[in-house]
């Protein structure tokens, strides 16, 4: 990952390392966890992980040119011309050398957070931003621990904006991640339910999201129909500027309608801003984004063209037509929350529609309540076939049957379930699928699109 030139002796200072070879002179000309990116001149940070520990890979780091290596481990039988530099923790480490990094740069950093929607308004706010200026944001979902600081590492002089998309899954994550990152914009988006097997309510995951708000250096952008605006509200220092549905908000959205795979809405009563991306909670993403480029000076003509150029992202809402047939594809993820969203969007779509669900990971002790309430959500918002699979959708699935629905099918496994939903899919049949990243559902999107495409 290339860089703006730092040195050994930067380095040792940012992240408190001690020398164990080579020389403080040495100049690194990028940072890599990964040996498949790692270039001449590089840096290798072994990062101990589930799956691989970084240390293992050292001798493939030096044999691509790394000019050193940060570990936190002893090694032996590395080349005598590299650098090597101890640690106590790697991803610290990382993390350190990132904040420092950024701080030599007066690029403004807008930080963005929140239970649902954070990748969507980032790359909103980016789609305009970029019409004007140039703009760094995350790759593809790199907002936790280490995908943030690896991004930050790749900010140069030439950039005029960056757009950073801040995860996290327990508390005091997003306050470490902040204050590296250190914004002049904080957005939350909204907060809720996910992730809630880290915490003991709602309420405590609002107060894990407020900790950007706490590093932010110029202004706060909060969605004033959130639950928790108030408490939000109080985390902030300087400018608020809100975004919602209601007319008291500083960026709000009337008119708003449907059309054929996308969504209209006025802004504040004046322009129209149209969106090739369904559903009411994109609404809310498109207002924040909104407002992150007011406060950066973008124009109506950059906000419109920007938001109309946004394509949906993969695996979020994804419309794929198969034949007579359309799939939503909403298999990225999956809470309480952006549930009853996808069956929202369901709901509004013309033909039978059939909801295909499975389970909502990290939702702790509270798994069972939020997927039997999630089964009576869908009982009650006309939702005409339902199959579930995995154990917790299988609750959800009963919860619907006893609030009445007729249709339902627990299924053993993802392929009883492809084979039923074969079996029984008509012409103009809607079928959402949506799950946790980890029920793998997208297999059952390309299997009907395999078989009905």
């Amino acid at each position: 990952m290339a860089l703006e030139i730092i040195t050994v002796d930067e380095v040792l200072k940012a992240c408190n390392g001690c020398l164990v070879n080579g020389t403080s002179t040495t100049e690194i000309s990028g940072v890599s966890i990964d040996t498949r990116t790692v270039e001449a001149g590089d840096f290798f940070i072994a990062i101990s992980g589930k799956k691989y520990n970084g240390h293992s890979f050292l001798p493939d780091a030096c044999r691509k040119g790394a000019a050193g290596v940060i570990v936190s481990e002893s090694v032996k039988n590395l080349p005598k011309d590299k650098v090597v530099i101890r640690v106590t923790n790697t991803v610290s480490a990382l993390q350190d050398i990132a904040g420092y990094y950024r701080s030599r740069f007066s690029v403004p950093v807008v930080g963005i957070t929140g239970s649902n929607g954070k990748t969507t308004t980032k790359e909103m706010a980016a789609s305009i931003l970029s019409r004007k200026l140039r703009t760094l944001r995350n790759p593809g979902n790199f907002n936790n621990e280490i995908g943030v600081p690896l991004t930050l590492l790749r900010i140069n002089s030439l950039h005029q904006v960056c757009v950073l998309e801040i995860g996290m899954n327990k508390a005091g994550e997003a306050y470490r991640l902040a204050g590296i990152v250190k914004p002049e914009i904080g957005v939350i988006t909204n907060t809720g339910s996910a992730h809630i097997g880290h915490f003991k309510s709602v309420e405590e995951i609002a107060v894990a999201k407020a900790e950007l708000l706490a590093e932010v250096r110029g202004t706060c952008i909060l969605n004033s129909d959130d639950e928790h605006f108030r408490l939000l509200k109080s985390k902030c220092s300087g400018k608020i500027v809100t975004f919602g549905l209601e007319k008291t908000a500083d960026f709000c959205a009337d008119s708003i309608s449907e059309l054929s795979g996308g969504i209209m809405f006025r802004l504040n009563g004046g322009f129209e801003v149209r969106l090739r991306a369904s559903g009411y909670h994109n609404v809310y993403n498109a207002l924040a984004s909104i407002a992150v480029a007011s406060c950066l000076d973008m124009g109506k003509e950059e906000i419109v063209r920007g938001l109309e150029d946004f394509e949906p992202l993969p695996m979020r809402g994804e419309s794929v037509i198969c034949g007579t047939i359309e799939v939503i594809n909403d298999t990225y993820n999956a809470n309480p929350d952006s549930v009853k969203a996808a069956i929202r969007l369901l709901q509004k779509k013309k033909g039978r529609k059939i909801a295909v669900i499975a389970d909502m990971c990290e939702l702790g002790e509270k798994a069972d309540e939020f997927h039997r309430k999630t089964g009576k959500f869908i009982a009650g918002h006309s939702v005409d076939v339902l199959f579930t699979t995995g154990h917790f959708a299988g609750m959800a699935g009963e919860a619907a049957m006893q609030e009445g629905m007729k249709e339902v099918f627990l299924c053993e496994g993802k392929q009883e379930l492809i084979s039923k939903l074969l079996s029984m899919v008509k012409p103009y049949d809607i079928i959402l699928v949506k799950g946790s990243r980890a029920m793998g559902m997208e297999e059952v999107v390309k299997e009907i699109v395999r078989r009905k495409g």
